[in-house]
């Protein structure tokens, strides 16, 4: 049997920060609901939400900085350069400048960030 991740890939680890939570979040998610995503229409599904709760982090971390602009969203560009991808263990590389993360799509697997 082989142990399928979903690879969470945003292509600016700018926005990593919230990785550690997130992936905790939605790996809770998967396991309350008994719900794993294994089809493309999954996929589908997951990237708006996925794509929102990162833009909520974000959002959080803007209303806590003075410094940062407020009232700015990031949702397009988290829809637009986000990737959702269904993969084995044995693809997951030893390194990926910090832009992947890696949820199990089975119970007591554990999140890895590459």
């Amino acid at each position: 049997m082989q142990a399928k991740y979903l690879r969470i890939t945003i292509h600016d680890n700018d926005f990593m920060c919230f990785a550690e939570t997130m992936m905790e979040l939605i790996q809770y998610m998967f396991r309350f609901f008994d719900f794993y995503p294994t089809t493309e229409e999954d996929l589908n599904r997951l990237k708006p939400a996925i794509a929102n709760l990162w833009n909520g982090f974000y959002m959080i971390d803007v209303a806590s900085d003075k410094r940062k602009e407020r009232d700015e969203t990031k949702l397009d560009m988290f829809m637009r350069c986000l990737d959702l991808e269904i993969v084995d263990f044995t693809d997951i590389p030893d390194w990926d400048n910090y832009e992947s993360m890696y949820i199990p799509l089975f119970k007591d697997g554990e999140c890895i960030i590459k």
